[in-house]
């Protein structure tokens, strides 16, 4: 049963570990971006299959997660969150032990779904935890992922200084979401967040309404142009220093761990910003900057040159993900869950986009692949200066 403390308490320990859990999804983010050109290397892989080991897995999420995430406005969430956290931990035992291309497949089968019932419906739940603060507490959640991403090529590099190799950090990742798993189902409120008798007929009713809202789908595109930048591209980043610009496997981890340390300084500025500046208005001036020094950074040579420009491009892309995650929460006013299987839903197409940037990278190479991410603080910029932005 749940641990009998004060709800006050209850609320600041879930709040820590909600952002535990963020931190523990983001280190596998950062480590994995860091290590594929080692486990390319191990396990003998193409571009192709590297682009179908995130398109295959993320399908198979989006069609799991949006009945995951109407449970999410239901009474069995925290039971959603424990089940996707064992899956979590299971899944990243897999990854270390792979031996193949068809292993690591199954292993990522397994893991997204988890990642996004684990990981999003903490998030959803910790929208709930202070509803009237969405900006800020998606900003304390992007800092988590931000400290995570970082995190993910240092403890590569130190599993390796250590004579070790990927595999062992992927190991203690999966013990460590073992634990936070346990900490979140004793600590799980006695009462559910949401009404006793929101049934499922009338979730069901509610995401449909969602799902034809304009604006809503509106921040849906937008988010997945954001995700664009922050996923799709900083995921194939390592490989384009190395295969594209000649840099080494630990330059290229280390340009990695500048992008990620450069996001969070900004995350963390954006804290003190938010108080002064609204969120629109942040992304309207950063979409602008950001819009230069895209496509200077495939016109300039040189590792040292490239390295700064997608340094400064985390710094001011840094606050887009918080803040328009923040807009799209505060459209739906609370339907946390409803959020999540919108995402879901609307994910399926968006999980195309890495196959198809490891089909061209095959055929064209990786630059040509990655190119079309200079339209995406365009469409951002459009997006949040249309009329139907409100603020």
């Amino acid at each position: 049963m749940a641990v009998r403390i004060s709800t006050g308490r209850r609320v600041s320990a879930l709040l820590a570990i909600f952002l535990c859990i963020e931190l523990l999804d983001e280190i596998v983010d950062g480590l994995i971006g860091a290590a594929w050109p080692l486990i390319r290397h191990d396990l003998a892989l193409s571009y192709v299959e590297i682009g179908l080991l995130f398109t295959v897995p993320s399908l198979v999420a989006h069609v799991v997660e949006p009945a995951v995430g109407l449970l999410a406005d239901g009474k069995r969430r925290f039971a959603a969150i424990a089940l996707g956290g064992c899956a979590f931990a299971t899944a990243m035992i897999l990854v270390a032990g792979a031996t193949s291309f068809l292993y690591v497949l199954a292993a990522l089968v397994v893991f997204y779904p988890a990642s996004g019932t684990f990981v999003s419906l903490s998030q959803s739940s910790l929208m709930d935890l202070r509803p009237d603060d969405e900006e800020r507490n998606m900003v304390l959640w992007t800092i988590a992922g931000g400290l995570g991403v970082a995190l993910g090529p240092i403890l590569l590099g130190l599993a390796l200084w250590a004579d070790g190799s990927w595999r062992d950090v992927f190991l203690v990742v999966g013990a460590l979401s073992l634990g936070a798993t346990v900490a979140v189902w004793l600590l799980r409120p006695r009462r559910a967040f949401v009404d006793e008798d929101d049934d499922e007929p009338h979730v069901l009713r509610r995401a449909w309404q969602a799902a034809r809202d304009p604006v809503i789908l509106k921040w849906l595109f937008l988010l997945a142009a954001v995700d664009m930048l922050l996923e799709v591209f900083v995921s194939f980043l390592t490989l384009y220093f190395v295969d594209e610009v000649g840099a080494k496997p630990a330059i290229a981890a280390a340009i990695l761990s500048a992008w990620t340390i450069a996001a969070l300084a900004g995350e963390a500025a954006l804290i003190v910003v938010l108080r002064y500046v609204g969120g629109l208005r942040v992304l309207r001036t950063t979409t602008v900057l950001v819009g230069v020094l895209l496509p200077l950074f495939f016109l300039v040579p040189g590792v040292t040159i490239k390295a700064v420009i997608i340094t400064l491009v985390g710094l001011f892309s840094a606050g887009w993900y918080a803040i328009t995650k923040a807009q799209f929460f505060k459209e739906l006013a609370g339907k946390t869950g409803i959020a999540m299987a919108l995402s879901s839903v609307f994910g399926v197409v968006q999980g195309f986009v890495p196959a198809g940037v490891g089909w061209i990278a095959e055929t064209h190479g990786l630059q040509t692949a990655l190119l079309g991410v200079v339209v995406v603080p365009i469409v951002l910029g459009v997006g949040v200066s249309s009329r139907m932005s409100a603020g």
